[in-house]
C-alpha cells in the first residue's frame, strides 16, 4: 500500500512554520542555488535561490519513491536545468531507508527530458498526458558528480599514452588543488572531505603521524621532518600518484594516497585498466576510530576514486598479509581478495574492487 513520505531532515535544517529546509543544495553553472524545503504531509518544494520552482508530493511503496506535481501551473520547471532535481534526489537516497528508484512526473516535453538523461540526472523516460515520467536508480544518482566533486575530474584529460619503466599508460592529468570531494554523513552530523596535502601546511602533522607506533609498525617510514618534506615533494611531483587528507568537518584525520595502477609497482601483479586505481591508506587522529566512521570514510573515498575518472573499473589494495583487519573491511565493503604475492618489502594481499559491485550493492551510504 502506497503511503505519504514525509522526508526527515538528513541533517541541519532551518525550520519555517511547518517547513524545515534540506541541509542538501547544489550550485548551478550560473551560481543560483537550488535546493529542497520539506513540507508537512509529505510535500515537498524546490527552491532556486529562494524561490519556489515546483511544488511535489511523494509517496512511497517499499524501496520505491514516487512524485507527483501538485501545483497548477508548474510551468517554470521546463524553463530550469534538471539539475535542480539533485537535491531532491539527495533527499531520498541519502535517508536510512534503502530506497532502489524514484520516478518523477514533470509537466515538461520531450526534448527537456531527454537532456536530463543525456546529463545524467536520470535514467529512462515514460511520455504521460502533459508531460513526462522520469526514472533515477540510486546506483545511477551515486554516479553523477555534481553533488560531490569540488574538483574538475580527471576525464575531461585528452587521451594520449606514455611509457614508464617499460608499462605503457596515459598521461595523466595534472593534480588538483584543496578540497577535491565533499559529502554530509547526516546518520553522524558529520561533513566528509577530501582534500590534498600541502608539503610546507601539512608537514607537521604528516610527521608526527608517520612516527605514531602503530603507523610505523605498518608504514615503516618514521623519520624526521626534513626526511618526510622530501618524501611528500616527490609524491607531488609523481604523476601518477595523489595525496589527500581525509577530514570530518575540516579537520584531517586519515592521510590517502590514491594512484594509477598501471604505471605502479603493483602493475605486474594485477590485471589493471588503463585507468584503475590503487590506494594507500594512513589513520592518524584516533578521535575519529569507530565502526560507524570507518565505513562512512571508506566507502566515500572509494567514492571519490569511482567518481573522479568514470573509466575507472576497478579500485585495488594490496595491504600486508598480516594486516587481516583492513583485507576484511575491504571485504566487507565489495571488495574480493584475489590472491597473496610478493613485494620486496612485503608479502601482501590483492584486493580489488568493482565498480559495478560498489554502486549496485554498497555505494557510499
Amino acid at each position: 500500500m502506497n503511503q505519504a513520505l514525509s522526508p526527515a531532515p538528513l541533517r541541519e535544517t532551518t525550520s519555517a512554520g511547518d517547513s524545515e529546509y534540506s541541509s542538501f543544495s547544489h550550485a548551478l553553472p550560473d551560481g543560483r542555488v537550488c535546493c529542497v524545503q520539506v513540507l508537512a504531509g509529505g510535500s515537498v518544494a524546490l527552491h532556486v535561490d529562494g524561490e519556489a520552482q515546483a511544488l511535489l508530493t511523494a509517496r512511497f511503496d517499499s524501496t520505491h519513491v514516487s512524485i507527483d506535481n501538485l501545483a497548477a501551473d508548474a510551468s517554470s520547471i521546463a524553463r530550469q536545468p534538471a539539475e535542480i532535481f539533485l537535491p531532491l534526489l539527495a533527499e531520498y537516497f541519502c535517508r536510512p531507508a534503502h530506497v532502489s528508484t524514484i520516478e518523477i512526473t514533470l509537466p515538461v516535453d520531450r526534448a527537456w527530458a531527454l537532456e536530463a538523461v543525456r546529463k545524467g540526472i536520470f535514467d529512462e523516460i515514460g511520455e504521460t498526458s502533459g508531460g513526462c515520467r522520469l526514472r533515477c536508480r540510486r546506483a545511477s544518482f551515486w554516479q553523477h558528480p555534481a553533488m560531490w566533486l569540488r574538483a574538475p575530474s580527471s576525464a575531461g584529460f585528452a587521451q594520449r599514452y606514455t611509457l614508464t619503466n617499460h608499462h605503457r599508460h596515459p598521461v595523466r592529468p595534472p593534480k588538483p588543488r584543496g578540497v577535491v570531494y565533499e559529502r554530509q554523513l547526516p546518520h553522524l552530523d558529520l561533513t566528509f572531505s577530501l582534500r590534498t596535502i600541502d608539503g610546507e601546511r601539512d608537514l607537521e602533522l604528516f610527521n608526527r603521524w608517520m612516527n605514531l607506533p602503530n603507523v610505523a609498525s605498518v608504514w615503516d617510514q618514521a623519520d624526521d621532518t626534513i626526511t618526510h618534506a622530501r618524501f611528500l615533494a616527490d609524491q607531488e611531483a609523481d604523476p601518477h600518484t595523489q595525496t589527500l587528507f581525509g577530514c570530518f568537518n575540516g579537520e584531517p584525520f586519515a592521510y590517502f594516497e590514491v594512484y594509477w595502477v598501471k604505471e605502479d609497482r603493483l602493475a605486474p601483479f594485477c590485471n589493471a585498466g588503463d585507468y584503475d586505481r590503487g590506494i594507500h591508506i594512513l589513520v592518524g587522529n584516533r578521535r575519529h576510530q569507530g565502526p560507524a566512521k570507518l565505513e562512512a570514510w571508506l566507502r566515500s573515498l572509494f567514492h571519490y576514486v569511482f567518481l573522479d575518472d568514470p573509466r575507472t573499473q576497478t579500485i585495488y589494495g594490496e595491504p600486508r598479509i598480516d594486516n587481516a583487519r583492513w583485507i576484511d573491511y575491504m571485504q566487507e565493503q565489495g571488495g574480493v581478495k584475489q590472491r597473496e604475492f610478493d613485494f620486496p618489502h612485503k608479502r601482501a594481499a590483492l584486493v580489488s574492487l568493482a565498480r559495478e559491485t560498489y554502486f549496485e550493492h554498497f555505494g557510499p551510504r
